[in-house]
C-alpha cells in the first residue's frame, strides 16, 4: 500500500498534485487490522462523497461499511455502479445533507468539486479563487443526518465531511450522530471561501464542547493570484481530525473501544490508542493481536551501540533532507500543504 502511494508520487509532476495520505508513514496492512477487528465492521459516514476520497482509511477498507451522501445524482449513480468489492458494504445516497428535510437551491460551480449550497465570497474570488464561480443553480432534496441514520439504525464510528462550507451546520444540527461518533474528519476554512460560512474556530468550539479533541491538522496554503513570484502563501483551509476524549471512552462498549483503537492506530495516533487500551481491562482480555502490537511498540529505554549508531545516521540524513528543502524554499506552485511540502 505504501509502495503504491510512493509510485504515485514519483509518477506525477509534483508531490502536491499527488496529495498523498497524511498518515502514509503510519499505514499498516489490511491483514494487521483484520486480525484485530475479526468480524467487527466500522461505519464510515462520508458526506460529500465525490470520488470516495478516503485515502487515509485505505488499510481499513474491507472492514468499512461505507455510507456516502452525494448531492450530485449522476456522481452518486456512478459511484454505486463501480466495483466496490474492497469495502465490507458500500452505498452512496443521492441526497444533500443539511439541517432538515426540505427543498434547497444548490449552486453548481464551474469546478464541480467546489459546488455548494452557499454562494462564493467575493473577497476569496478576488484574491485566491480561480474559476470560483457559479455556472448553474438547481433545486435538490436536503435531509438531516440524524434522521437518516436513526431511521436506518446506523451508529456512525467516523464521520467525514467535505461539503464546501456547510460542515458546521451539519454537525450542529445532528447532535445524536455527533455524540455517537468516535472520530470526525472535517474540512475546515481559515478564510471564508463562501459567503456566511463558519470557520475553523466555530467548528473547533462546537466539537470541543461535544467531547472531542483536535488530533491532527493538515494545513493548505495559497498565494494571492495577483502575485506572480514565489511566496510562502497564506493558510486558507485544512483537513482536521478530531477524536473523542480519553475519559469518555470508558463509557463505550467493548466493540466500540476496539474500533476506536484500530482507527487511531491507522491515523498514527498510537499513544492515544495505547492510553485507551491501557485504561480498559476488557480490551486487554479481548484481543491477543492488540496485546502483541502494544508489547512490540515499546522501545527500550537504553540504547545499545548499534541503536546509537543507527540513530546518529538518521540524524545526519535528516539534516541533509532539511538543507535540501530549505535550498528549494518553495515548490514553485501557488498552492501546497503539510502533506506535500514537509518543510512547512
Amino acid at each position: 500500500m505504501k509502495i503504491k502511494n510512493l509510485i504515485n508520487v514519483i509518477s506525477k509532476m509534483s508531490v502536491y498534485q499527488t496529495i498523498p495520505p497524511y498518515n502514509l508513514s503510519w499505514m499498516k496492512s489490511r491483514t494487521f487490522f483484520n486480525q484485530i477487528l475479526k468480524e467487527e465492521a466500522i461505519n464510515l459516514i462520508d458526506i460529500g462523497a465525490r470520488n470516495t476520497s478516503c485515502e487515509e482509511l485505505e488499510p481499513l477498507k474491507n472492514c468499512l461499511n461505507y455510507i456516502g451522501f452525494e448531492s450530485d445524482e449522476v456522481e452518486a449513480k456512478r459511484l454505486n455502479g463501480k466495483r466496490n468489492d474492497d469495502f465490507k458494504s458500500f452505498l452512496v445516497i443521492p441526497k444533500f445533507v443539511g439541517t432538515k428535510a426540505e427543498k434547497i437551491d444548490f449552486n453548481i460551480f464551474k469546478k464541480k468539486g467546489e459546488s455548494s449550497k452557499l454562494e462564493p465570497n467575493p473577497y476569496f474570488q478576488e484574491y485566491f479563487g480561480d474559476s470560483f464561480e457559479i455556472s448553474d443553480t438547481i433545486s435538490i432534496d436536503s435531509v438531516n443526518l440524524d434522521d437518516v441514520l436513526k431511521s436506518n439504525m446506523i451508529t456512525p464510528d467516523i464521520i467525514k465531511l467535505d461539503t464546501q462550507g456547510t460542515e458546521f451546520q451539519i454537525l450542529n444540527s445532528s447532535p445524536r450522530s455527533l455524540k455517537s461518533s468516535l472520530l470526525i474528519e472535517c474540512e475546515i476554512e481559515f478564510v471564508q471561501m463562501y459567503k456566511s460560512q463558519k470557520l475553523f474556530y466555530d467548528v473547533c468550539s462546537l466539537l470541543y464542547q461535544s467531547g472531542f479533541e483536535l488530533l491532527y491538522l493538515n494545513r493548505v496554503f495559497s498565494s494571492s493570484k495577483k502575485f506572480k513570484g514565489e511566496s510562502r502563501g497564506q493558510i486558507i483551509f485544512g483537513d482536521a481530525l478530531f477524536g473523542k476524549r480519553r475519559d469518555l471512552v470508558k463509557q463505550l462498549s467493548l466493540e466500540r473501544k476496539l474500533k476506536y483503537c484500530v482507527m487511531l492506530i491507522n491515523y498514527g495516533h498510537i499513544d492515544f490508542a495505547y492510553d485507551i487500551y491501557n485504561e480498559n481491562e476488557d480490551l486487554k482480555l479481548y484481543s491477543d493481536s492488540l496485546n502483541e502490537f502494544f508489547k512490540t511498540s515499546f522501545r527500550s529505554e537504553k540504547r545499545g551501540l548499534f541503536q546509537k549508531i543507527k540513530f546518529g545516521l538518521k540524524c545526519q540524513i535528516e539534516k541533509l533532507l532539511y538543507l535540501t528543502l530549505v535550498a528549494r524554499k518553495t515548490n514553485g506552485l501557488r498552492s501546497d500543504s503539510d502533506r506535500s511540502w514537509p518543510v512547512r
